[in-house]
């Protein structure tokens, strides 16, 4: 299984990776791609699965004075100095991926301590399709601010 996380924040998207550790928490990992809203689907769709390509297991386990350097490359690429200001007005969608198989999981309230899964809202499609950039712009309409 490989996990990404999407920000929709003032009509940009970022990507990022996520890596299971060796303690089975899963932290960001990799760099932030970043698309403009309007980009063409077939760009999104490449930079999730480019954020994938991050998304490894048995990645040691983060030290305490690890934890900024992991928070910052996003906070970086959108512009921001804390969690808080990112997530307020942001859309927020989880990927994951199993074989190719990829859902895309839209949330609500993600200001609220990460907000809700709408799991009723899924959208699942395949890795390679062709789709998956506009699958994702579907998962985000689904989103609550």
């Amino acid at each position: 299984m490989k996990l990404a996380t999407v920000f929709l924040r003032k009509g940009k998207i970022y990507v990022q990776g996520y890596a299971e550790t060796v303690t089975k928490l899963w932290v960001a990992n990799g760099p932030v791609y970043v698309a403009n809203f309007a980009d063409s689907h077939a760009e999104i769709g490449a930079k999730i699965n480019a954020a994938l390509l991050n998304s490894v297991c048995n990645l040691s386990h983060p030290s305490q004075d690890q934890w900024k350097a992991i928070q910052a490359p996003m906070l970086e690429a959108v512009g921001v100095g804390t969690w808080a200001t990112l997530a307020k007005g942001t859309k927020a969608v989880g990927i994951q991926e199993d074989g190719y198989i990829i859902a895309l999981t839209p949330s609500s309230e993600y200001s609220k301590n990460g907000g809700k899964d709408l799991l009723d809202k899924i959208v699942r499609c395949n890795k390679n399709d062709e789709n998956l950039g506009s699958s994702l712009l579907q998962a985000l309409a689904s989103c609550d601010v």
